[in-house]
Formats: C-alpha cells, structure tokens, sequence
C-alpha cells in the first residue's frame, strides 16, 4: 500500500512536526521532527515521508 503525508497525519498519535533542516544532508527525502519532551531528557518523535531513505555514511 502506498501512503501518503496526509495519511500519516490522519493515523499518527503525534502532530507530523517542523520539516527537520537540521539532519536533512542525512537523508534522500523529507523527515520531519516533533519535540514531546526537551527538559531533562530530549523526546522527539521523527515521521519520514513516504519514500525517505537514510544515507549510508561513514562517520
């Protein structure tokens, strides 16, 4: 089955959250990222759009 943002935005328990700039030279496609939590622990949730793939790299 193929799905699509909205799709996900209708079944996710999290909002989709802000287009994640930050980490985007990882990844082939969008992600997006949504704080929960960022006091003592950083909680986030990621939603990948259909199709995002991470890039191999080396660190």
């Amino acid at each position: 089955m193929n799905y699509t943002l909205e799709d996900i935005k209708k079944q996710s328990p999290y909002p989709i959250g802000e287009l994640n700039t930050a980490y985007a030279k990882y990844f082939v496609g969008n992600s997006y990222l949504y704080s929960i939590n960022n006091q003592e622990v950083n909680i986030s949730n990621v939603t990948f759009e259909p199709g995002c793939s991470k890039l191999d790299y080396v660190a």
